[in-house]
């Protein structure tokens, strides 16, 4: 969802901006980085989405008014409830 939303036309390949880019690079190495080191274990997402993006003024980035207030901490992990960032 958040390549969909962050491109051009949805066209999932021209960015609105250098951030977009590289949060979407960034977000990319790490689930590949994951899905190689632990091929049978499912990933969490979600978590790692919120692991690389960053929070602005309280708000996770990219998620527009689904980010305000929709996160939580447990066990020193954020978590969002609702619907996954990944979902189209």
């Amino acid at each position: 969802m958040f390549r969909h939303l962050h491109t051009r036309g949805h066209d999932g390949q021209s960015f609105i901006d250098q951030r977009s880019a590289k949060i979407d690079a960034e977000l990319t190495r790490r689930l590949e980085e994951m899905s190689t080191c632990t091929p049978d274990t499912s990933i969490d997402e979600d978590a790692v989405y919120l692991e690389v993006v960053p929070e602005v003024k309280g708000r996770v980035y990219g998620l527009g008014s689904q980010g305000c207030h929709r996160s939580i901490s447990l066990g020193g992990s954020k978590l969002i409830s609702g619907t996954s960032v990944w979902t189209s």
